[in-house]
């Protein structure tokens, strides 16, 4: 009996530390023990929606303890902390929090104000998407990552992406259609599939150096897009990254991209002329397809990608376009598919044996090495990335040639091979 009885009371003690690990405040937001050793709690689901503007705590007392807030927790079934609260119209993060998980804002239709603090380090998948409300936000610079369609569908006009941003989810921005501009940050490698997708009132964006791919999708249907500069370290553009882009009228192709994918830049309706670099290798398939008004294609390479098996790289241009390619290399472009969509095939001499001058040391390239036209000058060739290599068969691309003359002094230059 004394046994059962032990039993009872230790099951009494668990239910009753059960309830109260839980803690909701006057405004309806309800908290928990996070982990009862590094005494943290976090934002969970609420039994009554929250409404107006509201205050996170950025610490708790729960069973006569007291605890930091430093989460906002996901929910893997749509439940986030705030999920679908039409009537909440701002919410103060406190500096506390470092993680804003899953969901969390999903559909929030009435927020027109979040404050980010400084410390949260990411932002989930799906947080604000469906704010359409939220017009302005502030990524601060503690966030390294943004989720999948975390603002996807919100009412956002200007967003500042903090300088820690490595990576940009898929869908992040989509269908963002108030968005006009965005600078993304140098610290962002990448950009995913789909993220500025259907942002039909973006005119400009600013892409550094540090990108070095563009994903499917990416800019799709970005029907006020007018120009791309991309960066000069991309290697490769996606599967349909500008498909729809009707206003672009020009891009710049940087000497270091490889591949244009399929459908890039389908249908960009208002494109005139682009030059494609000597680097690109591979080209896919109606690339630049009904590009209604692109009447001049110049392609650098001296064999260029073979698009002879495709059937509409350049399909439905202007009904009379020019090819310009470096003199004496026509045969290759016969071969390879391209002269078959262009009515006028023009050689330029000024394309070939490209050359660079370095303080008065001309460099110039043949045959797969770089070569200097002054004696005693020391050439070293290195990859985009820092790597030497050996200045002899290289292959098309952009490198870094350090040239060191008589007098020591050492320079150096890109060179596109």
């Amino acid at each position: 009996m004394k046994k059962i009885y032990t039993f009872l009371s230790l099951c009494l003690i668990a239910i009753t530390g059960f309830a109260q690990t839980t803690f909701t405040n006057t405004d309806n937001v309800k908290y928990e023990i996070l982990d009862a050793d590094s005494k943290t709690a976090q934002v969970i689901e609420y039994d009554t929606k929250p409404t107006g503007a509201i205050t996170i705590l950025d610490k708790v007392t729960i069973n006569g303890e007291e605890y930091s807030v430093t989460t906002i927790k996901a929910y893997n079934y749509g439940n986030g902390a705030f999920y679908e609260c039409p009537s909440l119209t701002s919410v103060t993060i406190p500096n506390s929090v470092t993680s804003i998980g899953d969901w969390a804002f999903f559909n929030c239709t009435s927020l027109t104000t979040v404050t980010i603090p400084n410390f949260v380090t990411s932002i989930g998948d799906n947080v604000f998407r469906m704010c359409t409300s939220l017009t302005s936000v502030t990524i601060p610079d503690s966030v390294t990552s943004i989720g999948e369609l975390a603002f996807s569908s919100s009412g956002l006009t200007s967003v500042s992406i903090g300088d820690s941003v490595t990576s940009i989810g898929s869908y992040a921005f989509a269908k963002c259609s108030g968005l006009t501009s965005v600078t993304i940050p140098n610290s962002v490698t990448s950009i995913g599939d789909n993220v500025f997708s259907e942002c039909s009132g973006l005119t400009s964006v600013t892409i550094p150096n540090s990108v070095t791919s563009i994903g499917s999708y990416a800019f799709v249907e970005c029907s006020s897009l007018e120009s791309i500069v991309m960066p000069e370290f991309v290697t490769s553009i996606g599967f349909g990254a500008f498909r729809w882009c009707t206003s672009l009228t020009s891009v710049t192709i940087p000497a270091s991209v490889t591949s244009i994918g399929e459908e890039a830049f389908y249908n960009c309706s208002s494109l005139t002329s682009v030059t494609i670099p000597a680097s690109v290798t591979s080209i896919g398939e109606s690339a630049f397809g009904d590009c209604s008004s692109l009447s001049s294609v110049t392609s650098l390479a001296e064999t260029p990608a073979d698009i002879s098996s495709y059937n509409n790289v350049f399909n439905n241009i202007v009904a009379s376009p020019e090819l310009i390619i470096p003199s004496g290399y026509k045969t290759n472009y016969d071969t390879n598919g391209w002269s078959s969509y262009f009515n006028t095939v023009t050689e330029d001499n000024s394309l070939s044996n490209k050359k660079y001058t370095i303080n008065g040391v001309k460099l110039f390239t043949n045959n797969g090495e770089v070569k200097a036209n002054l004696i005693n000058i020391s050439l070293k060739v290195y990859t985009v990335t820092g790597k030497k290599v050996v200045n002899s068969n290289l292959k098309k691309g952009l490198y870094i040639v350090v040239a060191k003359n008589q007098e020591g002094k050492i320079h150096t230059q890109k060179v596109v091979l």
